[in-house]
């Protein structure tokens, strides 16, 4: 199936900060604001994915108004696959439903699993040429 899409990537993306940073806050702002000015509500369906690992044992999930989804992901799996797992069980959920939604966002919060993703055409992760 080719379904026409785009990466796109918001300006704070690109700044060195880190979680950890006393600017979180400001960065909590930038992507709230930026999420509701570029993306409203009533015309994108807007999807939440997570990857976690806790206890040596990772899962994935994903959230939005037309499925919600939680996966353990493995002992083996680090949260980078877990993040990138998670992305996956997004896409495959749009896929079953190509007809309940016009335009879509998929919200990622690891810079990592964005970067991957974008360039799974030139990558060694087996994780990203898997999914």
């Amino acid at each position: 199936m080719d379904i026409d899409h785009h990466l796109e990537l918001p300006f704070f993306f690109f700044l060195k900060l880190s979680k950890k940073d006393d600017n979180e806050a400001i960065l909590k702002a930038a992507a709230q604001s930026q999420k509701k000015e570029k993306y409203p509500e009533l015309q994108w369906t807007r999807i939440f994915s997570d990857g976690s690992q806790t206890d040596k044992v990772a899962g994935a999930g994903v959230y939005s108004e037309l499925f919600s989804q939680y996966v353990p992901a493995g002992k083996f799996m680090t949260t980078f696959d877990a993040e990138i797992y998670a992305v996956h069980l997004a896409t495959n959920n749009l896929i079953i439903r190509v007809n309940r939604y016009s335009k879509v966002i998929i919200f990622v919060d690891s810079g990592a699993a964005i970067q991957a993703v974008s360039l799974n055409n030139h990558t060694e992760t087996p994780i990203i040429s898997q999914y």
